[in-house]
């Protein structure tokens, strides 16, 4: 990611600390920065975070009780679990889909494109 982005644009890599629920550990560190930086961010997005840190949550719980379901020697509960582990991530991307999708799209009520959603400038991502 460091070869790609400058500088400023790098969060450091906290996945390792925890696999399975890898998001809570970047939001906490990026909390961390806006904090110590100031920054607010919107309701939308504050929502999208809690909804990725309750799924991560839950998909880290599956993920230990099918290790555990092995350590006693259930490998079929391991793949069993691993079914919902996959359903939860699924509805993690459809969710999030559907909260990226009101930023991104910038038409108005009668369905025509308005640039005042976009931003201009220096500031733009491509």
């Amino acid at each position: 990611m460091a070869e790609t982005h400058p500088y400023n644009q790098v969060i450091p890599y906290t996945d390792r600390l925890n696999y399975c629920s890898a998001p809570m550990n970047n939001i906490g560190f990026c909390k961390a920065v806006e904090d110590l930086m100031g920054v607010q961010i919107p309701p939308k997005a504050q929502a999208i975070r809690v909804i990725l840190c309750e799924l991560s949550r839950i998909i880290d719980h599956i993920v230990c009780t099918a290790a555990n379901a092995v350590d006693l020697g259930a490998l079929t509960g391991f793949f069993h679990l691993f079914t919902y582990r996959e359903k939860s991530l699924h509805a993690l991307r459809k969710t999030l889909r559907r909260a990226f999708d009101g930023f991104t799209d910038t038409r108005g009520w009668n369905g025509q494109r308005s640039a005042s959603g976009l931003v201009q400038g220096r500031f733009t991502v491509r």
